[in-house]
């Protein structure tokens, strides 16, 4: 956990697994800090799908509404409307535009202004009360980020193979040691929220 943490604070990137729900495996990178070479990988690792997760703030800032009006599932991912952010050059799609769509989800001083919907980055609501009111993946990255003690913003893509499909875990391990980046299971992160709210 300690290595997780310790990437997430440097800004680097971190995988987290999941060993409960067989959901797949989550790429992340901390919003704040993130660099354009962080969402070339968030590509060319996931499917080309990249989702940022927010906090309730963010989302109010930023005036990003559940994409289906109110989540209606427990099990899956709360993700609002998708957005570009307004000052790209062409379509959004882009390394660098998503690159610049996150740094506007990040900024404390952006708004609703910055961006304009739909787009090409997705962003996922997550819990207020984080992995305690939502045992999810984008919780669980969340969370990591926030014990990083950065915002908990977080760009995040699900980490595929060449046939599209869900990454399997020997696949993770090797991507991981070939990156040096740490990878962590859901309930490890889990068993960690619940031990710093029992140790309180």
């Amino acid at each position: 956990m300690s290595r997780v943490i310790a990437a997430a604070a440097q800004g680097n990137g971190f995988m987290v697994y999941d060993d409960r729900g067989g959901r797949g495996t989550l790429l992340n990178y901390p919003a704040s800090t993130i660099k354009r070479a962080h969402v070339s990988q968030l590509m060319s690792l996931g499917s080309g799908l990249v989702s940022v997760a927010v906090d309730q703030s963010t989302a109010v800032r930023c005036g990003l509404p559940l994409m289906i009006g109110s989540h209606q599932s427990s099990a899956g991912p709360a993700f609002t409307v998708s957005v570009n952010a307004r000052w790209g050059r062409h379509y959004g799609v882009s390394e660098a535009e998503r690159w610049q769509t996150i740094r506007v989800l990040a900024n404390p001083l952006s708004s609703s202004f910055d961006l304009v919907k739909p787009g090409h980055v997705f962003p996922i609501l997550v819990d207020p009360n984080g992995l305690l009111g939502r045992q999810g993946l984008a919780e669980a990255s969340a969370d990591l980020v926030r014990w990083a003690k950065l915002p908990p913003i977080v760009a995040m893509s699900l980490m595929t193979d060449g046939c599209g499909e869900l990454m399997a875990l020997k696949e993770v391990w090797q991507v991981s040691q070939a990156l040096s980046t740490p990878v962590v299971a859901l309930s490890s992160v889990i068993d960690y929220r619940l031990w710093t709210v029992m140790s309180k």
